[in-house]
């Protein structure tokens, strides 16, 4: 028995050894060939890297497919006039050293591609209408996949749903896809309708020339799609292009901007296979590249104030605690909770701001991206490490306050507490006990306390 077993680990390790060096020689053969073509791209392993043709038709699911009504939803590239003097690079993860992207998310093994690029775009227009990079907005794309119907699922599916019904949150449809399992529409949270944003509009256009999506790009990213080869599925950074294989599917992504190198002009993308992947999830890719033109369905979205956030209600906060009172009068930074209660969803990614004495608000390090919850009797979280008063006064007054991603504020709360400062007398002052002649003053906060960058509770 004991023999049957190591032969069979034997061999099986064998055949991993085998398949590995297989693919080191693809890999080398890939290379020798994109040096051939004088292509400025990089290959190597990625989190792709091993799928069969086969295995990633699973994720390459965009239908090319018009819906019956199509003339209703397909621009015409000649009415839209670009911008003049667009600039020679733009970069939504960049714009004057602001990002208005959100983190790369993992479709996994699931025709779920057109959902996670209009995810993508929407997540970052919301950021953009708000004109606050700060806000991490995070989208059920599970939601939008299990109710906007059947397959062969095109890029149209997300857009007329999201105008029509809206997207919710996250925590209300985690996604599931990734274990073989599509959720029924019915199984999303029951108050989807109240915790939804929509778009306000949108408009695809077909076989655009370059310079109608660069001037989409102008008020944001956009949403296109693409056929997929397989020497894509090991790139690993550089401008894409085309240069051996063959051809695997249709694939939706994002377009965040544009650039131009010796090789000529490229699009930013942001994917949706993992952080594995390309460079870091990113990927660039020459204008016009593949089978159809990179790009050939390419849909521009419309976010409005409205849109997003006409059926908001303000968040409220109770409870406010200061968890380490025992601590501050050594010099300690406050350590806050609170409860909270967010009808909306709306608090998941956003902000909790605070001030002491009347200073200027200040706003904690990281957005609050646990807060998943939607309670009307609150829910306690805390953990929140402050920065410590500026001022060197004995007590101090602490205000604190959350802020949606629509920027509605909750109702204040306040506390006071005492860092443990005290006056140093006069030597003229009978009750003196200095040893010294100095004036009084008051002691300074202790150095070396936590910052607001700090990971805790609903920030983490």
């Amino acid at each position: 028995m004991k023999t049957k077993l190591f032969l069979t680990l034997f061999a099986l390790m064998g055949m991993l050894l085998f398949s590995a060096a297989a693919h080191a020689d693809e890999l080398t053969d890939l290379r020798a060939k994109i040096a051939a073509a004088g292509a400025s791209w990089t290959a190597g392993e990625t989190s792709m890297t091993h799928y069969t043709a086969e295995e990633m038709s699973e994720f390459l699911k965009l239908d090319l497919s018009l819906p019956d009504n199509w003339e209703d939803y397909v621009e015409n590239t000649r009415s839209f006039d670009p911008p003049v003097d667009m600039p020679d690079h733009l970069d939504w993860r960049d714009v004057d050293g602001r990002d208005f992207s959100t983190p790369v998310k993992d479709q996994h093994p699931c025709g779920t591609c057109q959902t996670f690029c209009f995810a993508a775009a929407v997540e970052a227009l919301i950021k953009i209408t708000r004109d606050n990079e700060f806000i991490v907005p995070d989208l059920s794309e599970q939601h939008v996949y299990s109710c906007d119907g059947p397959v062969p699922y095109t890029l149209f599916h997300p857009a007329i749903y999201m105008e029509g019904s809206g997207a919710a949150d996250e925590a209300c449809m985690p996604y599931s896809c990734d274990t073989g399992y599509r959720q029924a529409c019915g199984e999303k949270c029951g108050d989807w309708q109240d915790r939804s944003v929509n778009i306000s509009g949108w408009k695809m256009y077909m076989f655009p020339d370059p310079e109608t999506i660069k001037g989409l790009l102008q008020y944001g990213p956009i949403v296109a799609g693409f056929q997929v080869f397989a020497d894509f599925r090991d790139y690993t950074g550089g401008v894409y292009e085309h240069v051996t294989g063959g051809l695997l599917g249709g694939h939706g992504v994002a377009i965040f901007g544009y650039g131009e190198d010796e090789g000529g002009g490229y699009w930013i993308c942001k994917n949706s296979w993992g952080l594995d992947w390309g460079e870091d999830g990113w990927f660039k890719i020459r204008w016009g590249s593949g089978l159809l033109g990179f790009g050939y369905q390419s849909m521009a979205i419309n976010v409005t104030a409205d849109s997003l956030c006409a059926r908001n209600v303000a968040p409220a906060i109770s409870g406010l605690t200061l968890d380490n009172e025992a601590d501050l009068a050594d010099g300690a930074a406050p350590v806050i909770g609170f409860d909270y209660a967010d009808l909306n969803a709306n608090l998941a990614g956003g902000e909790l701001w605070y001030s002491y004495d009347g200073e200027p608000e200040r706003r904690y390090g990281t957005p609050l991206t646990e807060c998943v919850d939607t309670l009307s009797d609150g829910k306690n979280i805390g953990g929140f490490t402050l920065d410590a008063p500026a001022s060197s006064a004995a007590e101090h007054t602490l205000t604190v306050w959350v802020r949606d991603l629509c920027g509605a504020d909750s109702n204040d709360l306040s506390t006071t507490f005492s860092t443990g400062a005290s006056p140093v007398d006069d030597d003229d002052d009978a009750s003196d006990d200095d040893d010294d002649d100095d004036d009084d003053d008051f002691g300074a906060p202790a150095e070396g306390g936590d910052d607001d960058d700090d990971d805790g509770g609903c920030g983490c």
